[in-house]
């Protein structure tokens, strides 16, 4: 005879058939695999020409920023700049206030219009304290492979190995 098992939707602890709710997230259990119980999902955010872009460049800056809305309650879409619609064409309405990233691909950060003047003063902030922040103060160069702290005139990660040539 095999044992009910029940899930926590939250964390995916497992739990004997006897408990009700998970003691760390306090949330009623599931029976079946994790994963089994229908979850609701979140709405997907709409294409990138239904959306405002409030940033464009590489990608790393984007992502960057990405995290930063993230991070105070702001959904948003990384995508290609300009956007496309269905059929495949250009999307030229849609500019970012902040110009493009010049070297290959551009990438672009796009809200939904309600949360654009957040996004956008989001943004600002974060620039204008890059901008006042004194000479070897802020966020040390990171390697993009791995995340971590480099020396400015590293030509190699010494963490993961990732080579750096000189322009």
């Amino acid at each position: 005879m095999s044992e009910v098992v029940k899930h926590c939707p939250s964390c995916r602890d497992e739990f004997q058939a006897w408990a009700e709710e998970c003691p760390d997230c306090e949330v009623p259990l599931h029976v079946g695999p994790p994963g089994a119980a229908e979850q609701v999902a979140e709405p997907e955010m709409p294409p990138a020409v239904e959306l405002d872009c409030v940033l464009a460049g590489d990608a790393w800056r984007v992502r960057e920023f990405a995290e930063l809305l993230q991070a105070q309650g702001i959904d948003c879409r990384v995508d290609a700049y300009p956007p496309r619609s269905a059929s495949g064409a250009d999307a030229r309405e849609t500019h970012s206030r902040y110009g493009r990233g010049g070297h290959g691909v551009d990438m672009g950060l796009y809200v939904a219009p309600a949360d654009m003047q957040r996004a956008a003063d989001a943004v600002q902030q974060r620039e204008r304290e890059a901008l006042d922040a004194p000479p070897g103060e802020g966020d040390a160069d990171l390697c993009p492979g791995c995340e971590q702290p480099l020396a400015p005139e590293a030509l190699e990660c010494p963490s993961c190995g990732l080579a750096f040539p000189e322009a």
